[in-house]
């Protein structure tokens, strides 16, 4: 972490405002400080109740049986190819959002089917995550959605499993979790707004306003209790809910701007340029009289 010391940044300056122009200008400021943080994936998503999962279902289950009963056939062919068939029924099921547990599940319990179309006290929903996001769907992962026709209700819940297999028309991986629903609120493919949450832990961090970009480097202004005005560069790391995560530059506790930045920098920009003196080795050269340049 950078301490009060750190170097001021080139072609920028310290300043100092009083407590009447800073609020002329609009300054606001915050501290920098440990926060919980989480990676939101948005996705639009829907109540699932498939007739088309429950069919599936079945023909998996006829298709164990099937192959249970021919693995010892003398039939020339007939194993294999109700091996294929299962295959071809796993597949169906994974794309209807099942993951390989829940799959294996099914040939060992005659109630799963039900289960899985209407878990009781609670839906079951589908999300649609787009593929360049779908690397973010890893380990715990939260889901809140909420319905237009249902407004200021927030169902909360867990995924449950994800597609292996991409959507090739939409670019999504399907998402499948199970929300509670005790009061029976939502409706079979009611439309909902989708936000999967996955928490990346307690990490030091400042709002997305405090952050003054320019390239590839990013500035803050600290602010401390003299009402001076130091610009600064850091490092960020992810964005996250509205803030970014600092890497280093800055420590727990430091005071950074998150309002009138621009003008500060516009400011911090002409002190330094009027603090630099004047390169006179690119001045041209002068010529005596009659001389040729």
């Amino acid at each position: 972490s950078a301490t009060a010391s750190a170097p001021t940044p080139s072609g920028r300056a310290p300043l100092t405002l009083s407590q009447e122009s800073q609020q002329r200008i609009g300054v606001t400021s915050t501290l920098a400080a440990i926060r919980s943080l989480s990676h939101v994936i948005h996705a639009r998503g829907r109540v699932a109740f498939d007739p088309d999962l429950y069919t599936a279902i079945e023909e998996y289950r006829q298709a164990a049986i099937a192959q249970k009963s021919l693995s010892g056939s003398s039939y020339p062919g007939m194993s294999d190819q109700s091996h294929s068939l299962l295959e071809s029924s796993a597949t169906k099921l994974k794309l209807l959002g099942l993951n390989d547990e829940q799959i294996r599940q099914l040939s060992r319990s005659s109630s799963s089917s039900i289960n899985l179309l209407l878990p009781k006290g609670h839906v079951w929903v589908y999300a649609e995550v787009y593929e360049f996001e779908a690397g973010d769907l890893t380990g715990d992962l939260s889901i809140e959605a909420e319905s237009p026709a249902i407004p200021g209700v927030t169902f909360r819940g867990k995924v449950a499993s994800i597609s292996p297999v991409l959507n090739t028309p939409t670019r999504t991986i399907r998402v499948r979790a199970e929300v509670p629903d005790p009061k029976g609120l939502l409706r079979p493919d009611t439309y909902l707004n989708v936000r999967i949450s996955k928490s990346q832990g307690q990490k030091l961090a400042i709002p997305e306003d405090a952050v003054l970009r320019e390239a590839d480097k990013n500035y803050v202004f600290i602010l401390d209790q003299t009402d001076r005005f130091t610009p600064r560069q850091i490092q960020i790391g992810m964005k996250a809910q509205g803030y970014y995560e600092v890497l280093s530059g800055l420590k727990a506790g430091e005071r950074v701007v998150t309002g009138a930045n621009f003008l500060l920098d516009s400011e911090s920009r002409l002190r330094a340029l009027i603090a630099t003196p004047p390169d006179v080795s690119s001045k041209p050269k002068e010529h005596s009289p009659g001389s040729h340049p």
